[in-house]
C-alpha cells in the first residue's frame, strides 16, 4: 500500500515539476520576445557616396593639370633665365652708345651750354659733368632722360670758373659720351681765325638792365660785312649789319627796353663765312 502511495506521490512530483519546467520555458521565451530591439532603420548613404567619389575623380584630375603647369612654368622660367642670360651678354658686349651734341665749344664763365643727348635708355638718370685738365670734377648736374631716350638741357656755368681747356662729360650706367670745351674769363673776347686775320667778338659787359646797351665790337678782315642776330631766351630775334674798318675794327650796338625777357640772351656775329656766337644776361 505504501509503495502504492509513494508511486503516486513521485508521479504527482514528476507532474508538478513538469509543470514548472513549461511555465519557466513559456516564461522566458516571452521575456525574450519582449526584449527583442526592433530593426534598425539605416539611412541610404548611395547618392553621397557617389557625389563623393565624383569629386575625388575632380580634384585628381586637377592635380594631373596642375603638375602639368607646373612643368610649364619650370619650362620657361628656364628660357627666360636664358633669355636674360643672353641680353645681359649682348649689352656687356655691345653697349649702348650716346650721341652727344652742344651749341658751341668756347664759352665764356656763367654761360650756359646747350647740351642735346640721345641713343640713351628711357627714363634713365643722366650725369653731366665738367672735368678739368687732371680729371676733377668741377661741375655736377643730374636731370631724366624723356621717354624716348633723349636729352634737353641747358647746363649753367658757374662765373668763378677759371679760363682753360675743360672735358663735358655725359654718363648714364656705363654709357659715356663727351666733348672738349673751351671757356675764357667773362671779359675775354671769342676768337677765330679768318684768312691770315683773327676774326673776334667781344661785348662790353655779360650783365645788362633792361634799358641799357649792348655794345658789340672787334676785328675781322678789314673792310668787309658783319651781321650780327640778338636772340631771346624764347627766340625772338634783332637782326643788324656793320662793316670793318680799313684798320679791321667794328662795333654794333643792340638797345634794349624794360620789356625785355630776363634771362640768357644770344648774339650770333657771321664774318666771312664764320660764325661766333655769345653770350649775355639781361635782368
Amino acid at each position: 500500500m505504501l509503495k502504492e502511495y509513494a508511486s503516486v506521490g513521485i508521479g504527482v512530483l514528476t507532474l508538478l515539476v513538469a509543470a514548472f519546467a513549461a511555465y519557466g520555458v513559456i516564461n522566458v521565451n516571452t521575456e525574450i520576445q519582449a526584449q527583442t530591439p526592433e530593426p534598425l532603420n539605416i539611412p541610404d548613404y548611395s547618392d553621397y557616396l557617389n557625389s563623393l567619389d565624383a569629386q575625388i575623380r575632380t580634384i585628381k584630375n586637377d592635380l594631373l593639370i596642375l603638375n602639368e603647369l607646373k612643368t610649364d612654368v619650370t619650362v620657361i622660367q628656364q628660357k627666360l633665365a636664358k633669355l636674360e642670360e643672353k641680353d645681359t651678354i649682348q649689352r656687356t658686349e655691345y653697349p649702348q652708345m650716346i650721341a652727344l651734341s652742344i651749341d658751341k665749344t668756347t664759352y665764356r664763365a656763367g654761360d650756359t651750354i646747350r647740351i642735346t643727348a640721345t641713343g640713351i635708355e628711357p627714363q634713365k638718370i643722366i650725369n653731366m659733368q665738367i672735368l678739368d685738365a687732371n680729371g676733377f670734377v668741377l661741375l655736377n648736374k643730374q636731370t631724366w632722360s624723356d621717354s624716348t631716350g633723349k636729352v634737353l638741357y641747358q647746363f649753367e656755368l658757374s662765373k668763378a670758373i677759371l679760363p682753360g681747356i675743360y672735358e663735358l662729360r655725359v654718363f648714364s650706367d656705363k654709357n659715356t659720351a663727351s666733348e672738349q670745351i673751351r671757356i675764357n674769363s667773362s671779359q675775354e673776347s671769342e676768337s677765330i681765325h679768318v684768312d691770315q686775320y683773327t676774326f673776334t667778338v667781344r661785348t662790353n659787359k655779360s650783365l645788362y638792365h633792361g634799358g641799357e646797351l649792348i655794345e658789340v665790337t672787334g676785328t675781322g678782315k678789314p673792310n668787309s660785312q658783319v651781321s650780327a642776330t640778338l636772340a631771346s631766351p624764347s627766340g625772338n630775334t634783332f637782326s643788324t649789319t656793320s662793316s670793318t674798318q680799313n684798320d679791321g675794327t667794328y662795333i654794333i650796338f643792340f638797345s634794349t627796353t624794360s620789356n625785355f625777357e630776363d634771362g640768357k640772351w644770344y648774339i650770333t656775329v657771321n664774318h666771312v663765312a664764320k660764325t661766333i656766337v655769345v653770350s649775355v644776361t639781361i635782368d
